[in-house]
Formats: C-alpha cells, sequence, structure tokens
C-alpha cells in the first residue's frame, strides 16, 4: 500500500489514499483489474476480458464529440470511456446486432444508465 501511495505520486494521506482505494475495491469500476487489499497489499488481478473487433465494418461509429461528452457524463464514476465503449459494443452485439437510427444518443444513454444505481 505504501509503495503504490509513492508511485501513485497522490497528494493524500496514506488514509485517504486507503480509502479511495477500498471504494474502487467495493465498486469494481476498473475496465481491466480487480483490486483486493489484504493487510498492507493491495493485489491486482486481470479480469477476463471479451475484446469486439473494433474493425467489424457492421459496428456502430460513435462521432468523437459523443465520446467526449460521455466523458462528462461518467467522469463523476471513474470509468474508462473506451472500456464503456466495448461494453456498450458487446451489447449490441449481444442484442443480435440491431439497426440503431442514432448510435450517439443509444450511447450516451447507456452512459447515463451507469450513474444510476441498480
Amino acid at each position: 500500500l505504501e509503495k503504490l501511495h509513492k508511485k501513485c505520486g497522490s497528494s493524500s494521506t496514506k488514509e485517504k489514499f486507503k480509502h479511495m482505494l477500498n471504494h474502487i475495491v467495493k465498486h469494481n469500476h476498473l475496465p481491466d483489474y480487480s483490486i483486493t487489499i489484504e493487510e498492507n497489499n493491495v493485489i491486482f488481478f486481470t479480469k477476463n476480458i471479451q475484446f469486439i473487433d473494433i474493425n467489424n465494418l457492421n459496428r456502430p461509429r460513435l462521432k468523437p464529440d459523443t465520446i467526449e461528452n460521455a466523458k462528462k457524463i461518467i467522469r463523476p464514476l471513474g470509468l474508462d470511456v473506451y472500456a464503456l465503449e466495448s461494453e456498450w459494443l458487446e451489447f449490441w452485439k449481444n442484442s443480435g446486432e440491431p439497426e440503431l437510427a442514432s448510435p450517439d444518443g443509444a450511447f450516451i444513454n447507456f452512459c447515463k444508465k451507469k450513474k444510476t444505481p441498480t
């Protein structure tokens, strides 16, 4: 924990840093990792992520402005917009790859739903 605190360059106290890490552990919202804390050891595990072929020509394309707007929506949650886009594309694929009238609007709505507790 102490080494991670130093490596991150955090200006918070060690107690506050541990509190923030516990928040990350509780909500498990890092896109590629799960974290556990055992005593003063922070343990990172890679998540089993299935990647979608981003070169798939049939997949919905998002405008750069949409990505920027999504970042503003999810910023308080500390989520990664590109991991969220990948999750959204997987959701779209698992839904049978429906034709979307507005992929940008669909993605923004997907992001907004992340803000509301389930």
